[in-house]
């Protein structure tokens, strides 16, 4: 008989369930919240937001699927010195499709006269439930002050972050802002031109023209850095690329930057 209650002991044992390990997967930088991922995830111009996107695996998710963990940064510059801390975020989760994975992502602003250099963010992850963490260290470049594309995103018309997949009749906003342009030495206005065109998956214009606009006269609070928001209302499916080129008129060879994103159209069924 101690030999059956012996084995009966190793059987329960054995059919232990083990915690899964708390941990970051799918980490990625992408351009917005939800947007595709940057062309370059290690360099940014002054102005734009560093972020980072992931799926924490491992939570210890309830019966009802809540899970509760925290998150809490530090960003570091070339010399080890913390410039920008945040406090633990305590955040109530819902898994209602089930397990174990929860997306989340993190952001840190660039302000416009962040120094041109190397830089280290940690992120720490708590699972709010037993107390197990872990870290997530990532390092990225700000580039010197130049022409460039920053708060690359999309949204829905009431300006909540969009993924760049939709389907007929919805309605998205592009934005954008750009910044180290050029100005006049003697009035001081800059000089900066854009266009805007989607393309279908054959790299076909799905337009004639693109749409195309320019700053001249810029009010004092955008004279460093301008906005621009380009409506987006898809009216048919297929694969897209929506192409940006920003051109500042006053550099002596023209400078044009591009940027690009994909957009992703289904068919309602």
């Amino acid at each position: 008989m101690w030999q059956t209650f012996a084995f009966m002991a190793l059987m329960t044992v054995g059919q232990q369930v083990a915690t899964p390990p708390l941990e970051f997967l799918n980490i990625r930088a992408p351009m917005g919240i939800y947007g595709a991922n940057r062309p370059d995830s290690k360099k940014y111009h002054p102005g734009d937001n560093f972020i980072l996107a992931f799926d924490i695996n491992g939570l210890k998710v309830d019966a009802i699927g809540q899970a509760f963990y925290s998150l809490a940064g530090e960003l570091f510059d070339k010399d080890g010195k913390s410039i920008i801390k945040t406090s633990p975020k305590e955040t109530a989760a819902f898994n209602p499709l089930g397990g174990a994975r929860l997306p989340a992502y993190a952001a840190v602003p660039i302000n416009l006269e962040m120094p041109a250099g190397t830089y280290t963010y940690k992120l720490t992850l708590t699972d709010l439930t037993d107390k197990r963490t872990n870290l997530l260290t990532q390092s990225f470049e700000v580039l010197p002050k130049s022409l460039g594309f920053v708060l690359w995103h999309m949204t829905y018309e009431n300006n909540l972050p969009a993924p760049p997949v939709g389907v007929p009749g919805q309605e998205f906003i592009l934005r954008f802002c750009v910044t180290g342009f050029a100005t006049d030495p003697q009035t001081r206005k800059p000089n900066v031109s854009f266009s805007v065109r989607i393309l279908d998956e054959a790299g076909i214009p799905t337009l004639s023209k693109p749409f195309t606009g320019e700053a001249k006269d810029l009010p004092e609070e955008f004279k460093d850095i301008f906005p621009v928001s380009i409506p987006i209302r898809p009216n048919r499916p297929g694969r897209f690329r929506i192409e940006a080129s920003v051109t500042d008129n006053l550099t002596r060879t023209k400078t044009t930057i591009k940027q690009e994103t994909p957009f992703l159209v289904l068919e309602p069924k």
